[in-house]
């Protein structure tokens, strides 16, 4: 972002401390999610369309040239809704080949952080199939939601960690090491919220029950004797 800067010396070192007490919930969160999807009873079909969208972009991905303006424009929208949901004021988006910037009157970690953990163009496909849902009967093909989710989801993750190994400022408003934590721990939080999407034996309130328990363990056998 155009208005990203380092934190204090002061604020840089609570993030840092932070990020270390946010471990153990991306081990915790990880292993609920691991169960979850070993526990499911319906996913192996829909798994096969998902699979088969994520492996496709996967290939996508290492055999042609990558889309970086497709997701360097993703990528400033995300920081301008996270701008506006936070309650700043967007000045100007400008998307570039390959590079972007926006300008706010606001910026924080969450903002600056928000296109890698906030999958925008999968939430896109998912609200444009609900949204015709509404007015034409699509159901039959929910199949082919599937494997659209699959594919953006794969964009996301394999784009943004493309782009993460080759240095980004947005990671410099709270530092490296929180950022990292962060973005792992909000993109198993988002794939816990897909888990309940792709399999009706999964629900929010049973992930949330097992993540709580699995969070209450992990913290509990780290810091209580």
């Amino acid at each position: 972002m155009a208005t990203a800067a380092r934190s204090s010396r002061l604020a840089r070192f609570a993030y840092f401390f932070l990020g270390l007490l946010l471990l153990p919930a991306c081990a915790a969160l990880t292993v609920t999610c691991v169960r979850a999807i070993a526990l499911a009873d319906d996913l192996s079909t829909n798994l096969l369309y998902f699979g088969s969208g994520f492996a496709s972009h996967l290939v996508f991905f290492l055999v042609f040239n990558k889309p970086i303006r497709t997701y360097v424009i993703g990528h400033e929208l995300t920081h301008a809704l996270w701008v506006i949901l936070m309650r700043g004021r967007v000045k100007r988006i400008t998307v570039r080949k390959r590079s972007g910037s926006v300008r706010a009157t606001k910026v924080n970690p969450l903002i600056a952080l928000a296109p890698y953990f906030f999958p925008m163009y999968m939430l896109a496909v998912i609200g444009l199939y609900y949204l015709i849902k509404e007015f034409w009967p699509i159901e039959r093909y929910f199949n082919i939601l599937l494997f659209a989710v699959g594919f953006t989801w794969s964009f996301h993750l394999l784009l943004n960690t493309w782009m993460l190994a080759r240095s980004q400022d947005d990671v410099r408003v709270a530092g490296p090491l929180f950022s990292y934590i962060a973005i792992y721990l909000l993109n198993i939080i988002v794939l816990g919220l897909l888990l309940c999407f792709v399999s009706t034996s999964i629900t929010l309130p049973k992930i949330a029950t097992a993540a709580w328990h699995d969070l209450q363990y992990a913290y509990t056998f780290l810091f209580v004797e």
